[in-house]
């Protein structure tokens, strides 16, 4: 669910495409559309981590509390359900 998602908004919309050349770093404008992209590629960096570790478990040891609760977190993120999945971005923004 979660990669037909982000590859559908990234890939193939070109709505998209169009928003993210408006994006304007001086004044912010636009950013709504990367804030999500952003968060999206991070939940999937975060479980490319978690199964490199299960691939290779000696690398398991030397991941920080911290990385490991951010892990755990991502999982949750990548269960919801395409209706939550605005609510749940949303919702990890504000947590952070």
């Amino acid at each position: 669910m979660a990669y037909r998602y982000c590859s559908g908004f990234v890939h193939t919309t070109f709505f998209t495409v169009e928003q993210l050349e408006r994006i304007d770093a001086t004044t912010g404008k636009g950013l709504a559309p990367f804030t999500m992209i952003a968060n999206v590629t991070n939940v999937f960096l975060l479980l490319l981590i978690r199964d490199y570790t299960k691939a290779f478990p000696d690398l398991a040891s030397v991941l920080s509390v911290n990385l490991s609760a951010r892990i755990s977190d991502s999982e949750e993120f990548a269960k919801k359900t395409t209706a939550d999945w605005i609510s749940a971005v949303q919702a990890n923004r504000s947590s952070q």
